[in-house]
C-alpha cells in the first residue's frame, strides 16, 4: 500500500483511530520500514489520533511521503 500522492483522513471517533492507525502502518511497511518501526509508526499514530478524538472530539490526518520517498510524513490536525 504505498502512497501516490498524500492522503487525508478525517476522524471523530475511536474507530477512525484504529482504521487510520492501520493504514499507517500499512504504508510504513511497505515503504520497507523493519517491523519494530512499522509497530512504532502505528502505535504514535494511535497516541496521538487518540488523544485528539478524546480531548478535542476529532480532526484529520494527512499522510504522504517525503520528497525522497525515503521517510513517511504524518500530519495530524484537530479541530
Amino acid at each position: 500500500m504505498l502512497l501516490s500522492k498524500p492522503v487525508t483522513i478525517i476522524f471523530e471517533d475511536e474507530r477512525d483511530t484504529v482504521q487510520i492507525r492501520d493504514i499507517a502502518s500499512k504504508i510504513a511497511c511497505s515503504m520497507g520500514f523493519d517491523k519494530t518501526s512499522c509497530t512504532e509508526t502505528a502505535l504514535a499514530v494511535s497516541e496521538i489520533v487518540g488523544n485528539a478524538v478524546k480531548f478535542v472530539g476529532g480532526g484529520n490526518v494527512n499522510l504522504r511521503l517525503s520528497s525522497n520517498k525515503k521517510s513517511l510524513e504524518i500530519i495530524v490536525q484537530d479541530e
